[in-house]
């Protein structure tokens, strides 16, 4: 009797599990994409990574499935988080309670079906019901009978430290594992959008610059989620996956934008929409420490922060219209992507330009601290000096600090200046006078009376030779032939992230000068009518003319940005709740306000006051300690403007 109880449980179960299977399958609506879909996925056994755990990684390209959110889903057997696009269920990368985690990259090349799990239902399900990547494997080989509408590559990884990546069409599948030592003896295996199986092509310029760097990577014994993030995550290249450098100090063909890339050879492109690499877990630590590091936007225009399967992701992550992090993100992408005419070219010199400055710059330096915080904490939690439940108050810490830092790096490019200089005679064309390559150019601001100076001279020193006087350097010297374009014409584009004295505007006069470094009284002026000697009378009257000076403004915007603000005025609840010592308190500013954030006792004394200032508007994380205080209740209140709110707390000693 008890075999036939337990047969009839598990025949019950099974007959669950298909009913679930075809539930999902069919009621989960996914959109279908153009041909510019893309993304590049990767995975990396933990025999490959210096610290021994296994890596998990997208990059999303898509140009019709834009607004990306983070979400935490509890309605299934697992709980996880997931990368969605907004309004739809279906997932298109995330990690759940067990510790596996699973993305995808469209296979174009493999056949699929009319019937069965789309790409991302598949997942969908994986997240909600598997727990393992051999459970996925299992799921494969019960549906290759029953069809599948997939036509995709999905990598994933779990909590025993398997690694692989499947490539999937609508009735079969091949398993490429990045633990076999035949199939994959560098520990790790690469996909765009073609499968081995199916002999396409189409990404194969993204996977030749993606293996090149993480082979490179992992020679270096630097193959890590920081390493990823940095090198990886940010990736330019061209259609012969040759690396560009930063700025690009040239045009990329001669009728496109002196300094602008071409984005759709790279790994990061317009149509990249977010990213995420995830770091698992050794055998013997919790499944709920796999981090999912999570860029939402497009890589070039935001940070990676770190999420798990704790509790809901925070408000930031998530909206009904965009969420704030990916709003601000797209508003910072469309400075970069300012041409209208050339819409997939980038502006290279906004992300570095030539003194160093740029929005590359300061992200790496915040995510930086962020990578270092993260860590500290994950190595308390596993060394068992932190619980776990700690996560979800780091998790909305850093995610409003992300936030935060986004908002300025956009207020930054609003007051950004732009100065463009074109010489239009060539060099070669002036008189007879000969150059040589390591000759130096510099672009110089006459100064306040608006003479030209004699450069500073001290023997030939190459150290020297800067602008006399009141006189200033404009950017970094050149050398001859750097920003020439093909017509010989001298270019100069400068970023002015810094406020610069004198400031030259548009149309007023500046001059270049070109001298030998081992002579510097060979300096020449240079003018729009002709070369002269440094002694000449006539250097006041042929400066070249400034083309333009621009203050930079967004492109474009999407409806949802052009619309109301996401951002209401708003007090959350303070977390944890009840405390002790510490707890975070969340607030909202929808327009710029004088801020006051007290705490009253029981008995309505004010006990002391978190903020008394002034905030732009955005999302503030405030931290109270109350180690000083007594057991019982608290209310705080925040004034904003007309706008006050009253939230109570609970401290426990």
């Amino acid at each position: 009797m008890k075999f036939r109880i337990q047969n009839r449980i598990y025949l019950f179960f099974i007959f669950l599990s298909f009913f679930l299977l075809s539930l999902i399958a069919f009621t989960t609506p996914e959109k279908i994409t153009t041909s510019e879909e893309g993304c590049t996925i990767g995975v990396v056994s933990g025999r490959a990574t210096p610290d021994g755990r296994p890596l998990l990684w997208k990059v999303r390209d898509n140009s019709d499935m834009p607004n990306n959110n983070l979400v935490y889903n509890s309605s299934c057997a697992y709980k996880f988080i997931a990368v969605v696009n907004n309004g739809d269920s279906v997932v298109w990368m995330g990690v759940n309670e067990k510790g596996l985690a699973i993305v995808n990259s469209t296979a174009y090349d493999l056949p699929g079906t009319n019937s069965g799990f789309s790409n991302g239902s598949l997942m969908y399900y994986a997240l909600g019901y598997l727990s393992s990547v051999e459970q996925f494997e299992n799921l494969l080989e019960r549906t290759n009978q029953t069809g599948r509408k997939t036509r995709a590559n999905f990598a994933l990884i779990d909590a025993s430290g398997a690694a692989a990546i499947f490539e999937t069409a609508g009735t079969q599948f091949k398993k490429f594992d990045a633990n076999d030592l035949t199939q994959s003896p560098d520990g790790f295996v690469i996909r765009t959008n073609f499968a081995f199986s199916g002999g396409g092509t189409t990404g194969t310029d993204r996977y030749k610059r993606t293996v090149e760097l993480i082979s490179s990577l992992k020679k270096d014994n630097a193959l890590s989620y920081e390493s990823i993030i940095k090198n990886h995550f940010r990736d330019f290249s061209n259609e012969l996956s040759v690396p560009v450098e930063l700025p690009y100090k040239n045009r990329w063909y001669n009728s496109k934008p002196f300094g602008y890339i071409n984005s759709n050879f790279s790994v990061c492109r317009k149509i990249s929409l977010s990213a995420s690499v995830f770091h698992g877990v050794k055998s013997n630590e919790p499944p709920a420490l796999t981090t999912m590091w999570t860029s939402l936007g497009n890589p070039s225009s935001t940070v990676a922060l770190p999420y798990w399967v704790v509790g809901e992701t925070p408000e930031l992550t998530r909206g009904e219209l965009i969420s704030p992090m990916y709003k601000t993100s797209e508003a910072i992408k469309s400075y970069l992507y300012d041409d209208a005419v050339n819409k997939s070219y980038f502006d290279s010199y906004k992300l570095v330009d030539e003194s160093g400055y740029g929005i590359t710059g300061e992200i790496k330096r915040f995510e930086e601290s962020i990578l270092r915080t993260t860590d500290n904490e994950l190595n308390n939690i596993r060394e068992r000096h932190h619980s776990i439940n700690r996560l979800l108050r780091i998790e909305n810490e850093l995610c409003a600090s992300g936030y935060r830092f986004l908002q300025e790096i956009k207020s930054t490019l609003n007051n950004l200046i732009s100065l463009e200089v074109l010489n239009e005679k060539s060099w070669e064309t002036i008189r007879d006078i000969s150059f040589e390559d390591d000759n130096i150019i510099q672009l110089v601001s006459a100064g306040r009376n608006g003479m030209i100076d004699d450069p500073v001279i001290n023997g030939g020193d190459v150290a020297v030779g800067m602008p006399g006087n009141d006189d200033y350097l404009i950017g970094e010297n050149h050398t001859l032939g750097e920003n020439d374009d093909d017509h010989g014409r001298f270019y100069l584009r400068k970023m002015l992230w810094k406020n610069i004295h004198g400031l030259p505007s548009a149309g007023e006069k500046i001059y270049l000068r070109i001298f030998n470094s081992n002579d510097l009284n060979s300096a020449l002026y240079y003018g729009n009518s002709g070369l002269y000697e440094i002694t000449s009378s006539s250097k006041q009257k042929f400066n070249p003319e400034i083309l333009e000076v621009i203050k930079l403004r967004p492109k474009e915007t999407t409806p949802e940005i052009a619309g109301s603000e996401y951002l209401q005025f708003s007090l959350s609840d303070n977390f944890p709740n009840p405390f002790n010592p510490s707890t975070v308190i969340n607030y909202s500013l929808p327009v710029d306000s004088d801020v006051r954030l007290e705490v009253f006792n029981l008995i309505g004394e004010s006990v002391t006051v978190l903020e008394n200032t002034f905030k732009n508007s955005g999302s503030y994380s405030v931290s109270f300690n109350a180690s000083g205080y007594s057991s019982g209740i608290y209310y705080y209140r925040l004034t904003a403007g007309t706008y006050t709110a009253i939230k109570k707390m609970l401290l426990i000693k």
